[in-house]
């Protein structure tokens, strides 16, 4: 069984400032639903979300989504994520990726931007 691969796409953070946090914890960083939460003191602080690089596949007819971001990051050595290494990415989409035991191969992603490392 494979899943076929559908497109590559980026989705920017956001950093945004917050009220209602703890004044007493002052540089205290947290995660709260997949969000940094850097507390600046005085009730107030960011909220920081990563930006994303999503992967999406059709398996049985389904289409599903694969957070790529970590993964490019540390295999390509790119220190930021932008519109242009997304639309990179795309252009260089394999037509399918393998599933193994009814899980998506996480190998055969890594082959693949390895593979692009070296362009």
């Amino acid at each position: 069984m494979e899943a076929k691969c559908i497109g590559v796409t980026y989705i920017k953070g956001d950093k945004s400032y917050i009220q209602g946090l703890s004044g007493n914890q002052f540089g205290r960083k947290s995660r709260k639903g997949g969000k940094l939460i850097h507390n600046t003191g005085f009730g107030g602080g960011f909220e920081i979300e990563g930006a994303k690089l999503d992967l999406w596949l059709e398996i049985d007819g389904k289409e599903r989504s694969y957070d790529l971001a970590y993964m490019a990051k540390d295999i390509m050595g790119w220190d930021r994520l932008n519109e242009k290494r997304s639309d990179f990415l795309d252009e260089n989409l394999p037509d399918s990726f393998p599933i193994n035991d009814g899980a998506l191969d996480i190998n055969a992603i890594e082959e693949w931007l390895k593979s692009l490392a070296k362009k």
